[in-house]
């Protein structure tokens, strides 16, 4: 009898020894899973320090370039982001841009190049002086846009800046960002008068109204390049619009019930609008936007039109008669009001 108890106390302490032995779900575990980092180095940079990259990464996670956060600078050349090489020959990377975690870590380089600079322009500024970026810039880099640095312009608000006095080039609103070209930059400054109210994101610079009514002729400022819906609506003592080149986008009814206005004159090399006996028309004729106030008589549309603007004639109570062309196919909401004289209008079966 004691033999088979000492045989069932030896399976006993074997059975209870495996069981302790054995994995379970509570104590089973796993390996981390491998985590990469990002270096940023300097290449070569004379001042500033490298942006520092505190986060670990793993594979197959998304890695957001940082920018040049400690101003790196290396005499006689420009900043013009990261390369995964020293030498420039690897992948390269803007500030912001964005790459997928590998299996290793990652080294980013400084990339050096020719040096660009962004010089500031008064443009009519009575007193002070533009801001001085003194940073230089290498190509494909970032550039953020100063604002009003010490100058003054009695009746003016700084509204932004504008790469041509003409109105072809860009314009920017204080803050936005545009990435360094090839060449060097200049900007101008765009003033809009006091009694004008705007706005700006970007590259758009928009006049949306007034504080007081503007009289007489209204000169649109070279480099706004928008003007926003019902902007000088019921303006009854304008007498005339000049739309320079930058002017790229013009809401409905901008001009609508502006009694006595003559005319509405659109710069030649602006690229989407033209003005053709006074009247507004989009740059390939095909949209009549808006008349001035005084058309009297009868006017007859062009046969290019295909479409009559929201308010187009509005106010025009000195006008008898339109002829409008088979060419129309759509009529804007309250193209004819307030044409308290208009006795005939053909409309086309097109319509």
């Amino acid at each position: 009898m004691k033999h088979f108890e000492k045989i069932a106390l030896i399976l006993a302490a074997g059975l209870a020894l495996w069981g302790c032995q054995s994995p379970t779900s509570s104590s089973s575990s796993s390996t981390p899973a491998a985590t990469f980092t990002v270096t940023y180095d300097a290449n070569g940079a004379t001042s500033g320090t490298v942006p520092t990259d505190g986060n670990s990464y793993a594979q197959g996670t998304p890695v957001t370039v940082l920018g040049n956060t400690g101003n790196l600078a290396k005499t006689g050349s420009g900043f013009s982001g990261w390369n995964t090489k020293a030498d420039g020959t690897g992948t390269s990377y803007a500030t912001g841009a964005s790459f997928t975690m590998g299996t290793a870590n990652v080294t980013l380089f400084a990339v050096w190049g020719t040096p660009y600079s962004v010089t500031y322009h008064s443009n009519g500024a009575l007193t002070g002086a533009p801001p001085v970026d003194g940073n230089v810039y290498g190509a494909s880099s970032t550039v953020t846009i100063l604002g009003i640095g010490n100058m003054s312009y009695s009746g003016y608000a700084l509204a932004g800046w504008m790469t041509k006095t003409d109105g072809t080039g860009t314009s920017y609103a204080v803050g936005a960002t545009f990435t360094m070209g090839a060449s060097n930059v200049d900007l101008y400054a765009v003033w809009v008068p006091t009694n004008l109210k705007f706005s700006t994101t970007g590259t758009t610079i928009t006049l949306t109204g007034y504080t007081t009514p503007p009289t007489g002729a209204l000169i649109v400022p070279t480099g706004v390049t928008s003007i926003g819906s019902d902007a000088f609506a019921s303006c009854t003592g304008l007498t005339g619009v000049t739309i320079p080149s930058s002017v790229t986008s013009i809401g409905s009814d901008a001009f609508g019930g502006c009694t006595v206005l003559i005319s509405i004159t659109v710069a030649s090399g602006n690229p989407d609008f033209e003005s053709i006996s006074g009247v507004l028309y989009d740059k390939a004729g095909d949209a009549l936007l808006d008349a001035p106030g005084t058309l009297s008589r009868s006017f007859t549309i062009p046969s290019s039109v295909t479409s009559i603007g929201l308010g187009a004639f509005w106010g025009c109570s000195g006008l008898t008669s339109i002829t409008i062309p088979s060419s129309v196919t759509s009529i804007g909401l309250g193209a004819f009001w307030g044409c308290s004289g208009l006795t005939s209008v053909a409309i086309p079966a097109s319509v």
